[in-house]
């Protein structure tokens, strides 16, 4: 990760293929400011781009998705249960946690590391407790989003 002092990023998984950077802690006071959980459904904002390369393969704003439903790779789903809501971090993922020797074809090559950018902006409930789906910590319609599936859908 350029620009980063090596203390600032850490590592996520024994084998150091999914590390951190944090860019923005959150603002949240520390009760609303939870770890992301499976379940969770979440606004995020969010780049993708293969290590090396400068046009983003993936973006979205204000994007709903659920965390840990089987739809992301397992790289994106350690990354983002990291996170805690309100905060924005940068991360790298080894192609074994992306999208391994086969890649996208036409998009990501086989074997890529990629980075993401994820902006943790809303926690709009948890699809395993249903007595939260109707609560959320922002002014937007989770209704607008764009869902993992649709995105992947597009390649």
């Amino acid at each position: 990760m350029s620009g980063s002092s090596p203390s600032s990023i850490k590592s996520l998984t024994k084998d150091g293929e999914v590390s951190k950077e944090l860019l923005r802690k959150s603002a949240l006071p520390s009760a609303a400011a939870k770890f992301i959980e499976a379940g969770d459904i979440l606004a995020i904002e969010y780049v993708g781009r293969v290590v090396g390369q400068d046009q983003p393969f993936a973006q979205g704003s204000k994007t709903k998705f659920v965390h840990k439903d089987g739809t992301m790779i397992k790289g994106w789903d350690v990354a983002v249960g990291s996170m805690k809501i309100g905060e924005r971090a940068r991360f790298l993922i080894g192609s074994n946690y992306g999208y391994g020797d086969k890649g996208i074809p036409g998009v990501i090559p086989p074997n890529s590391n990629l980075e993401f950018e994820i902006a943790v902006l809303g926690w709009l409930g948890n699809q395993m407790k249903p007595e939260t789906l109707f609560k959320s910590d922002l002014e937007l319609d989770p209704f607008l989003a764009t869902t993992p599936e649709q995105i992947q859908a597009e390649y």
